[in-house]
């Protein structure tokens, strides 16, 4: 990246890595919920509405992580596609280049630094 060029290569492996590590991550953790239950989530209390409470909030917490992942899973497969089409680097929003120190951090960035600030808002 010295000579002002991305180095595309370095970035397609930095976010199939990103990629297989999430999607390692989120089976682990959907496939221990959802596989082998801990007991506390079962609801061995004795408390039917304590139980309930219980698996109601786990249940938010488990829906919440999985819509974590596939949301990165998404940007990251964006940026693969952007590698390809050759216009990775460059916002979705305005066409200008991304801070490579962005990109670095957050190799699946589609959008430069100002335009993140304005989607946020």
């Amino acid at each position: 990246m010295s000579d002002g060029k991305l180095n595309l290569e370095y970035f397609a492996q930095r976010l199939k890595q990103e990629r297989d590590d999430l999607m390692e991550e989120r089976a682990r953790v959907l496939g221990t919920k959802y596989g082998d239950p801990d007991p506390r989530v079962l609801g061995e209390t004795g408390d039917g509405m304590a139980d309930l409470s219980t698996k109601v909030v786990e249940r938010q917490r488990i829906d919440s992580f999985n819509r974590r992942m596939k949301s990165l899973l998404q940007a990251i497969d964006r940026a693969l596609v952007k590698i390809e089409e050759g216009t990775y680097g460059r916002c979705d929003e305005c066409g200008s280049d991304i801070n490579p120190a962005r990109l670095d951090f957050m190799p699946y960035a589609v959008f430069c630094l100002r335009c993140q600030e304005l989607h946020e808002e």
